[in-house]
């Protein structure tokens, strides 16, 4: 997952793309992980992580919040933990994306507001929120 979550920033940062192959191996290796080593319900469990994390993201897409690419790889990263961290998972992901904000906003002397500004590359805040529940163990 790290190299998955790394490809994400990276690419993000660098292009301000989240690639659909990327999500789309993020899910399957997250699936194929999970159903190797867990069991029925386990599975069941991040399926069901993937799929109230893929509509929320195409919900913050939808409102303008998100790119679909950062919903989608929301929603492939969310297939890695099982719903029991769903609450874990959004509140890492958007500490790392408040920081970001923060950082960026000081950075650029309050100019991140202006309607021609980027924006924060989120496929970050989601690799790096996504790890740091992992490593922490709180799924």
């Amino acid at each position: 997952m790290a190299c998955l979550a790394g490809v994400g920033a990276w690419t993000d940062i660098t292009r301000r793309q989240l690639s659909n192959w990327l999500s789309l191996a993020t899910l399957v290796a997250g699936l194929a992980v999970t159903a190797a080593l867990g069991t029925p319900e386990v599975f069941l469990s991040h399926v069901g992580h993937f799929a109230v994390a893929l509509g929320i993201g195409l919900a913050l897409f939808a409102a303008g919040v998100w790119g679909g690419g950062d919903g989608k790889f929301y929603a492939a990263v969310a297939s890695w933990f099982p719903i029991g961290a769903f609450f874990n998972l959004v509140v890492a992901i958007s500490m790392v994306g408040l920081a970001m904000l923060i950082v960026m906003t000081v950075k650029s002397r309050g100019k991140l507001f202006r309607k021609d500004a980027v924006g924060v590359p989120y496929g970050v805040a989601i690799g790096l929120g996504a790890l740091l529940v992992l490593g922490q163990g709180l799924w």
